[in-house]
């Protein structure tokens, strides 16, 4: 036996010194660097113009994650990062493994986004990247490829719904019946959300030190953003939690006193947050707005409770329980159909289990307490307070379209003080402009 673990150490160690014989002249966060744009870049949906390459893209995206990590194992010298979130990381990949076991390897690995799950394992190259000061430019190179995709998307729906040419089919892969609105809808992006917020960060910063050429332009980007959620996206509650998260960015931002500014808006969050979900207003909502999808939710609600309650408690639905076909079938379609991203967080739990679940809302607790001890030193990372409750009330971090926000999520709740912080004084402004502006 003991020739077998000298056999294993000794090939450990000829990997290692190849890896770092032949990386020499190139950094690894250079390497990290580019292969994650080139990830962006596909999950952005820029080569879906003739086809929908989705389900292909996410299972390429959790490959590439694991393949770097193995990379990142055998780098020298890397960053420190929290073993919080290395356990927490290393638990939801062991949750995902026994899902896709559970519900079979062939069948889960064959569903569209089951690898895609594995694209968490991304934190580790993110938070090299993050830390390291001559890759300052990081998220200015990926706001501005999110924007470069946002603008196009919206030509491509317009000349559709307008001019009625299909340039991009791909782009309408949920059919030509998800309309609302008059207008056939188009998906949003997993960037989106994380760029409103940040440009609208920006935006209240440049107002604070008088740049009115950077406020018009962030701001104008940002109103572009608006667009999209309440006409190409066509989603009621991703454009209020916009709104919500625009003020929450704004009233942080331009307070004197932060620690009671953030107390209130727990407080209304709170009071938001249970209200919003009660059904006699989500009733009144879809009666008010004259269309089915809150019914629909509702029914669903029912559907998926009374499905976990009969399949496993602990364990959940599985991986490939996103979608449920319900109804009369005409014409090969089904009346209804009901899906596990429309409960939000709920559906997590429905999807994970108990164990699951409970795995994936403690990123929202290491969340939580980092603002806490943010707070302590009277400051807030106003992008990741606006996340963290867009993700908890209005959408799911862990559903199909999100999923690779997963990881900018978890690493910029582990470099929480590095950037987008709100804190009394023009320097903290100038610290985290220069690794935000374009």
């Amino acid at each position: 036996m003991q020739w077998v673990k000298r056999w294993v150490r000794d090939l450990i160690q000829i990997i290692r010194q190849f890896v770092e014989e032949n990386m020499v002249k190139i950094k690894y966060t250079t390497i990290y660097k580019i292969i994650i744009y080139m990830i962006f870049f596909l999950n952005l949906g820029f080569l879906n113009i003739k086809s929908d390459y989705a389900g292909g893209i996410a299972k390429l995206s959790g490959s590439v994650a694991i393949l770097l990590f193995i990379v990142y194992l055998f780098q020298p010298r890397k960053v420190r990062i929290s073993k919080w979130i290395v356990v927490y990381i290393m638990s939801f990949c062991v949750e995902i493994i026994f899902q896709i076991l559970r519900g079979g390897i062939i069948e889960s690995l064959s569903s569209t986004y089951a690898m895609a799950y594995f694209s968490i394992l991304y934190v580790f190259p993110l938070n090299e990247i993050c830390k390291d000061s001559k890759n300052s430019n990081f998220f200015k190179s990926t706001l501005t490829l999110g924007v470069i995709a946002e603008f196009f998307r919206i030509f491509v729906w317009y000349i559709y719904n307008f001019l009625h040419i299909n340039i991009a089919p791909g782009f309408f892969r949920l059919g030509l019946d998800w309309v609302r609105n008059g207008h056939v809808r188009m998906q949003t992006t997993f960037l989106d959300s994380f760029i409103f917020f940040i440009l609208i960060y920006l935006a209240v910063e440049a107002w604070n030190n008088i740049n009115i050429k950077r406020l018009l332009l962030y701001l104008g980007l940002g109103i572009v953003y608006l667009f999209y959620a309440y006409f190409v996206y066509a989603a009621r509650t991703v454009f209020l939690m916009y709104i919500f998260g625009a003020v929450l960015i704004i009233i942080l931002n331009r307070s004197k006193n932060i620690r009671k500014s953030i107390t209130s808006i727990a407080l209304l969050c709170i009071i938001f947050f249970i209200f919003y979900n009660m059904p006699f207003v989500q009733e009144i909502l879809s009666s008010m707005l004259n269309d089915g999808g809150t019914t629909i939710r509702t029914n669903g609600m029912a559907l998926y409770g009374d499905l976990y309650k009969s399949t496993s408690i602990l364990n959940g639905l599985g991986l490939n329980s996103d979608i449920i076909n319900f109804g009369i079938v005409m014409n090969g379609v089904h009346i209804t159909t009901y899906s596990l991203s429309d409960l939000r967080i709920i559906g997590d739990l429905y999807r994970f289990g108990i164990i699951g679940f409970t795995i994936c809302i403690y990123i929202y607790i290491y969340i939580c307490v980092k603002i806490l001890v943010g707070l302590r030193k009277s400051y807030v990372n106003t992008v990741v307070v606006a996340l963290l409750l867009f993700f908890i009330i209005g959408a799911s971090l862990y559903e199909r379209i999100y999923i690779m926000q997963l990881p900018l999520l978890v690493t910029m709740a582990e470099n929480y003080d590095l950037y987008f912080t709100s804190k009394n004084g023009v320097e903290e402004f100038k610290k985290s402009y220069k690794y935000s502006n374009f």
